[in-house]
Parts: structure tokens; C-alpha cells; sequence
């Protein structure tokens, strides 16, 4: 029997739910973005879900390939590659909880480990969160909270519409981020879902993105 697709994307927070096992889960994106700096157009943006059991599940992430446009010029950069692995806490028909690790596997090694949940306020509406702390080195790199907090509602049979509010807060270090992402899902397919988000910084009104991308579960 075919598992069920419940995609990670395209907020911040990642879902609590694990692919089943022996499933697989495709997740690819497009982002385009403007700031005070730079008009960034990254391609690419991709998760490879895999299910263990029904517990466990393993990730493949590629951050794609960027392309910046700045005053100074344009260049390229290839994306980093990270290994992740989500176990599922709990779950049941009021709530899911999950915690999801992920390390880089560049040199420096980045590192990060969030708790995840969903909550079901109605059948049509659902509030989501997270709260994660990163590091962008595995020993003594500069350290970072992200919480996260957001609700989700079904529309109809196939789309769904969510508001996120997101915050970075640097630990070590100085700096503070808030971003609201504001997005649509079509879920016409059972094993196929299609996305479109827009960023939006709460301290910058010049730095936004906007992202289209497709999740797909293989057969």
C-alpha cells in the first residue's frame, strides 16, 4: 500500500510527520529573491525524503545553485549538501511531534536540531511549530535559535493556504531576523503536490522572496 504525501515544504517549520517505510518523497523548489544587497535566483532547492521505519525517516538536502546579482557583479555558487534524520515522537488526533537533526557534510560541517509539531484545532485547520537551534560550524561555531510558529487551513479537497511567522536569533554573535512566508499548496494528485510562497522580512521591507516548487511521492 502506497504511503501518504505530506510534504516539508514549503515553510520553515519542517513537518512532524516521517515518510513510511521503504517510501520515498522528492521535494524541489525555486526561489527568487531581492535585498538591500543582492537579487538572488537560486535552482534547485531539493530534499530526498526516504522512509526507515515508522519512526524514522532519513534526508538528502542540496541547498541548489544561487546566482547574485550585486553592484559589484554577478556570480554563481554551487549549493551545500547536509544529511538529516527525523524521528517521530508522537502522534494521534490531537497532535504530531517530531525532532529532526541535520548536519553538512562541507568542511566546516554546519549542524542543527529542531522539535517540531503539528496541532488540530478542526478538521480544516491545523497550528504548526518549531523551535531549532544551528550551528554554522560543528565545534564552537557561531550558534543561532530559529522558533518558528504558523497555522495552516483547507480550503477545499485540494488546496490549502498558511501563514508562518519566523524568527533568527543569534546565541553567539549579534543580529535578529523576522520573516513572514505566506503560501498556497494544490494537493490534486494523491502523490503530488505543487507550491508557490512569498517571503517577507519584518525588519527590511527590501528583502523578500518568492518560490514555487513541487513534491512528489515515487511509485
Amino acid at each position: 500500500m502506497a504511503g501518504e504525501l505530506v510534504s516539508d515544504r514549503p515553510s520553515f517549520s519542517t513537518g512532524p510527520y516521517t515518510v513510511a517505510p521503504g517510501e520515498v518523497i522528492v521535494e524541489v523548489g525555486y526561489l527568487h529573491g531581492n535585498g538591500s544587497l543582492a537579487d538572488v535566483d537560486t535552482f534547485g532547492v531539493t530534499d530526498v525524503r526516504f522512509g526507515v521505519n515508522s519512526e524514522w525517516e532519513v534526508d538528502v538536502l542540496w541547498s541548489g545553485v544561487s546566482h547574485a546579482d550585486t553592484p559589484a557583479g554577478s556570480r554563481s555558487d554551487a549549493g551545500d549538501v547536509a544529511l538529516a534524520a527525523k524521528y517521530r515522537i508522537a502522534r494521534n488526533s490531537d497532535y504530531a511531534i517530531s525532532a529532526f537533526w541535520s548536519v553538512g557534510v562541507q568542511e566546516t560541517m554546519p549542524i542543527g536540531a529542531a522539535l517540531v509539531g503539528e496541532w488540530y484545532l478542526t478538521p480544516e485547520t491545523t497550528a504548526f511549530g518549531m523551535v531549532q537551534w544551528v550551528s554554522d560550524e560543528l565545534i564552537r561555531g557561531d550558534e543561532r535559535f530559529q522558533p518558528a510558529v504558523g497555522i495552516s487551513h483547507a480550503l477545499n479537497s485540494e488546496w490549502s493556504a498558511f501563514a508562518e511567522v519566523f524568527s533568527d536569533i543569534a546565541i553567539t554573535g549579534s543580529g535578529h531576523e523576522t520573516l513572514t512566508n505566506l503560501g498556497v499548496a494544490w494537493a490534486g494528485k494523491s502523490n503530488l503536490q505543487l507550491d508557490m510562497h512569498w517571503i517577507q522580512s519584518v525588519d527590511d521591507s527590501s528583502n523578500w522572496q518568492v518560490g514555487i516548487g513541487v513534491s512528489w511521492l515515487l511509485p
